[in-house]
């Protein structure tokens, strides 16, 4: 599918362990779709089947993996000689003590 194009995704379905589970959807149509699962912790078999289509895909299909796990941790201060610039910072959508690890499982071409 060429980027912009209007036309939509096909309808993937994906199963865990042999068990089809619903996915949540995040798209831009014709643009971008992304397809989250929960999984457990541990070996997980995962298949990821895409119908053929009248008009052929065009573009990849990554496969990412996200693992959080909550730390403890806990709160240091420092007192400052000279009041720092503060800067603007990203909103963190985590709760606190919470680390995200991304990883890169594979890329398909279409």
């Amino acid at each position: 599918m060429p980027q912009g194009s209007t036309a939509d995704f096909p309808e993937i379905s994906i199963t865990v362990d042999g068990k089809t589970v619903l996915a949540e959807t995040q798209k831009q149509k014709g643009s971008w779709m992304w397809k989250l699962i929960p999984v457990k912790v541990g070996k997980n078999s995962i298949l990821v089947t895409i119908p053929e289509e009248k008009e052929k895909l065009k573009g990849s299909v990554e496969v990412w993996s996200f693992g959080f796990s909550k730390e403890e941790s806990t709160s240091v201060s420092f007192k400052l000689k000279e009041k720092p610039i503060e800067k603007p910072q990203a909103p963190n959508p985590w709760p606190d003590g919470t680390l995200k690890v991304t990883s890169k499982l594979k890329v398909l071409s279409l």
